[in-house]
């Protein structure tokens, strides 16, 4: 018996698509339903600055994300973790996944591509599964950041930390203090951003632990 574990982006449009199925001497395609969902919006409110960037902070913002970028097209050939996931840090979910974001006044045509854990300023946020850190920074938007490689394309990411623990190119165990928890970056107030990528394809990942919960703790790679 085989479980696999594939994601369907957040801007994927409904619909029926084609899923192909290959392991060790066979080969299945199956139809996969996409359905639509709102998801909401929310509204917050930061420095003009942070909106109506400066010459200076786009370049910025552009060397970042062609660095996130790369980080995010990883996909070690195995997979490095098994057993369920657990949570980074206690604390509720205070803006969930797909929700549309009011900033300023102004609502912007992307989706919230991660979970936001209301915790204060200095709460440790534990790696959720094994893994290893492919990129840490202090970016922009996402403030002190980590990116975990969890293998076969699947990253997790850890966003407004107000210090890393971590390096680039380190092996993490689940359990692992990445950070602590913080208010770096374009936000509001202190939480955790909480986002994780699946071959690119950008998922809910309070659903996606619901899913690594059904998964046996002894279960093989």
């Amino acid at each position: 018996r085989f479980t696999g574990l594939f994601g369907a982006d957040v801007l994927l449009s409904p619909g029926r698509y084609p899923l192909e199925l290959t392991w060790n001497g066979g080969q299945q395609t199956v139809e996969v339903t996409v359905r639509d969902r709102s998801y909401g919006i929310r509204s917050i409110t930061v420095p003009d600055r942070q909106v109506n960037l400066s010459k200076a902070d786009q370049d910025r913002a552009a060397r970042e994300q062609k660095e996130v970028i790369a980080a995010l097209k990883t996909k070690s050939p195995r997979r490095l973790w098994q057993g369920p996931w657990t949570d980074p840090v206690g604390g509720q979910v205070s803006s969930s996944f797909g929700r549309q974001t009011r900033i300023n006044g102004v609502l912007n045509p992307r989706p919230h591509l991660g979970s936001d854990f209301d915790v204060p300023t200095g709460t440790p946020v534990k790696a959720p599964a094994d893994g290893v850190v492919v990129l840490t920074g202090d970016h922009f938007f996402a403030g002190q950041s980590v990116y975990i490689d969890h293998g076969l394309g699947l990253i997790s990411m850890y966003f407004h930390l107000s210090r890393i623990d971590v390096k680039a190119g380190q092996a993490i165990k689940k359990g692992r203090t990445l950070g602590l928890s913080g208010a770096s970056g374009r936000v509001s107030g202190a939480h955790l951003h909480y986002g994780v990528y699946l071959c690119q394809a950008r998922i809910d990942p309070v659903a996606f632990h619901r899913l690594t919960a059904l998964l046996p703790r002894n279960e093989k790679k």
